[in-house]
């Protein structure tokens, strides 16, 4: 049986990045479990975009956003002063 490469692009990683964690969750009612299940999103973010090669604390920075977690903000501002925007 022939093996498949696949040759991606950047912009081909980012949509299925997103595509895999557009996944519909259960809904929990505690903010504990709340909270782990946005940690187990960002870290499945973070896992599947590192397959795909890309950086480490660009993923983090960008699933923090995406998900809405406080802590990234400070990520996010440190980078940004860093680029000089």
């Amino acid at each position: 049986m022939p093996s498949v490469v696949w040759i991606l692009r950047p912009e081909d990683c980012r949509e299925l990045i997103i595509n895999l964690t557009n996944k519909h969750m259960k809904t929990y009612k505690t903010y504990n479990a709340r909270n782990a299940v946005k940690a187990a999103e960002v870290t499945n973010y973070i896992k599947a975009g590192k397959k795909a090669g890309l950086s480490h604390a660009k993923l983090k920075a960008e699933a923090y956003r995406i998900y809405n977690i406080k802590a990234g903000r400070p990520i996010l501002a440190t980078h940004f002063s860093s680029q000089g925007l």
